[in-house]
């Protein structure tokens, strides 16, 4: 038999939904004289059976049974029996262009070159992925007779995707060259540190040859790369740790020593700043040996101030003393947020050894993250998050609980403050503790500045004034919110509100400490928002309705209809639903219709138990529709204008 030109390697693991539409790409390529290896990783679905079925038709496909073992073993265990000219790597749930390995390979015969690197397709096209997958799979030509740092440290375009990559056999062989099985994230682009810098010739083509399937949720990234914050801290840092030992035991020249620097303390960097101080020791102390043998202190004032600042600050944390935290403060800073200097100044007098504060950055202005950025790097138990997008604010709040390491967790706003007294919130958890609370509330206090103290609203014992809270006057026991799965939902203006009502329902244990310790500051509130925001807030309270029903919880219930009939959410009810007076076809999405809004004021309305309202105290039936009353009043107005303006 002719020797096979190419060796397309297809590691293959529970994907029957995917699999045909690839094989026939592989099959259908118009360089025919190919070898078709296709190794099945422990497959527990009926990937095998259509492998088999495929392998009857085609001669050109091999199979490997293995056990499960991840995507690095399978691909070894493809290349251990790869024959072909040149080896080339197909991801199962992916497919290629008709003519892919045929354009390569005539790439790396005209050019000489050992390694051949082209673009990709992105698909789906919704939801739409990050701007870097797009700027990475479409890269610009250029052909390198030898290795240039630029190509693993530099260009964003030729790594790490190891898929759309053509490999000389030679090459691999003549180096021994395998991939790290115990990489499991980043197994690509450790791979490509050992095989660019012992390629004879590089070539970057714009070609997008390859289609890859971006975002299937159940796929392996998914689950070990995005599925736990920290996980994917600590595979990074085993990526970064192993490509500077080899760069070590190879002895490379300085330029590769300086770009490897240059990549690895930004590329860390970023994920680092969340991590609690104990997960940062550890990382620390896998990385910084690392980088000095790699040669950081000759090398570093080569490097860009801000690296070399990273760098200290990650160094900082290699022999800090480790400890339990007992309270973790969740914080969303987003754009348009104020008093962030007020909330620094407070906040720092505050934070001590067993409290942490999480940041969470949904886009809080440059002057802002500069503030805390300098904050960062003094306090050991201040955490940065970055999100990789703007997030609702419930979501934001769900990042925090994921990322929290405290005992219990509680929940501030940057325009609010803690009392002076540095040990309330010590006080606060430590009475939370005695008294075994799953939930712990403290006063409600309500302040128009932090020097002002006319307004102050002091919630009671008794359970009707518990609803009168907010989220931020709990203290939430960790533990307790994670095996209940409670996470915020998107509910507008009452967002904490539902979350924290859900939570007190659900909790054996909520507790009351009569003290001060969160003081909200009095903001102005908006007599208006968005259509979608007015949808949020009431499928909030028609969530909060069925919980009041459910528990037979005539409080909730009367609060609910409190809430719904105040005076401020009237008015945003009201003036969300006047009708427009846009023709329908300026308004192709319509959004000259208020009927989902109308609609679901309607079925809380209609949710109501009269007796559950009396017994809260409410007797008065036509306040409970009172919002409701005024929504169809104002249609009657809009109406009786229409009709003058007929006649």
């Amino acid at each position: 038999m002719k020797k096979p030109i190419v060796s397309v390697l297809i590691p293959v693991y529970n994907v029957e939904k995917y699999l045909k539409k690839c094989l026939e790409s592989v099959t259908g390529q118009t360089l025919t004289n190919i070898e078709i290896i296709c190794v099945n990783d422990g497959s527990t679905d009926n990937s095998l059976k259509i492998l088999e079925k495929y392998k009857a038709l085609d001669s050109r496909i091999k199979i490997v049974n293995k056990e499960n073992g991840g995507l690095p073993s399978a691909r070894n265990a493809a290349l251990d029996i790869a024959t072909g000219e040149y080896v080339g790597f197909v991801d199962s749930d992916d497919y290629i262009e008709a003519n892919m390995f045929e354009r390569l390979v005539e790439v790396a015969h005209n050019e000489n070159s050992e390694v051949v690197i082209c673009g990709a397709n992105i698909f789906p096209e919704r939801p739409r992925a990050d701007e870097w997958l797009y700027t990475c799979l479409s890269p610009w030509y250029k052909h390198y007779d030898k290795f240039d740092p630029e190509l693993l440290y530099w260009r964003q375009d030729t790594n790490p995707f190891l898929w759309r990559v053509l490999v000389s056999k030679k090459l691999i062989d003549r180096e021994n060259l395998r991939l790290d099985e115990d990489i499991i994230v980043g197994e690509d682009k450790a791979f490509q540190a050992k095989l660019y810098p012992k390629a004879q010739g590089i070539s970057v083509i714009p070609d997008k040859l390859y289609n890859y399937y971006w975002c299937r949720p159940d796929s392996l990234m998914s689950k070990q790369v995005y599925g736990s914050l920290e996980k994917r801290v600590f595979n990074h840092s085993k990526l970064v740790s192993r490509i500077g030992e080899d760069i070590v035991s190879g002895k490379f020249e300085k330029n590769v020593c300086e770009g490897y620097l240059e990549w690895a303390i930004s590329f860390i960097y970023e994920d680092f700043i969340y991590l609690d101080k104990n997960n940062k020791r550890d990382v620390s102390e896998i990385l910084i040996p690392v980088w000095k043998s790699v040669g950081y202190y000759s090398l570093m004032n080569d490097l860009p101030q801000w690296k070399r600042d990273a760098f200290g600050y990650i160094s900082s944390f290699e022999n800090i003393e480790k400890s339990k935290i007992n309270i973790s403060i969740i914080v969303p800073i987003e754009f348009k947020s104020r008093y962030v200097d007020d909330f620094i100044k407070n906040s720092q007098k505050m934070v001590n050894s067993d409290i942490e504060i999480i940041i969470i950055n949904n886009g809080m202005s440059n002057e802002n993250y500069i503030k805390i950025q300098k904050w960062l790097y003094s306090e050991p138990n201040l955490r940065l998050y970055n999100t990789p997008k703007h997030l609702s604010y419930a979501e934001s709040l769900n990042c925090g609980i994921d990322l929290a390491k405290g005992n219990y967790i509680t929940f501030s706003d940057s325009h609010d403050w803690y009392e002076k007294d540095n040990n309330s919130l010590i006080d606060w958890q430590k009475f939370a503790l005695e008294k075994k609370s799953e939930v712990c509330l403290c006063n409600f206090v309500k302040k128009i500045s932090k020097y002002d103290m006319s307004e102050e609203k002091i919630i009671s014992k008794e359970k009707d004034k518990i609803y009168e809270a907010s989220y931020h006057d709990c203290l939430f026991k960790r533990q307790f919110l994670l095996e209940n799965e409670l996470q915020f939902k998107d509910n507008s203006l009452i967002t904490g509100f539902v979350f924290m009502c859900k939570a007190i329902l659900i909790a054996n244990e909520v507790s009351k400490y009569n003290h001060n310790v969160y003081i909200t500051r009095k903001m102005h509130t908006a007599d208006w928002i968005s259509t979608k925001k007015c949808e949020a807030l009431l499928e909030g309270l028609e969530e909060l309705m069925k919980l009041s029903l459910e528990t037979k919880d005539f409080y909730l219930h009367g609060k609910v209809f409190s809430l719904l009939n105040s005076d401020l959410f009237k008015q945003l009810i009201v003036n969300n639903t006047k009708p427009y007076t846009m023709p329908t076809k300026q308004c192709p999405n319509g959004e000259n219709s208020q009927i989902n809004t109308v609609s679901k004021l309607l079925k809380i309305v209609s949710m109501a138990d009269y007796e559950m309202l009396r017994e809260y105290g409410l007797n008065d039936e036509q306040s409970i529709v009172d919002t409701l009353c005024e929504v169809i009043k104002q249609r009657h107005v809009f109406l009786g204008k229409l009709s003058d303006e007929c006649r």
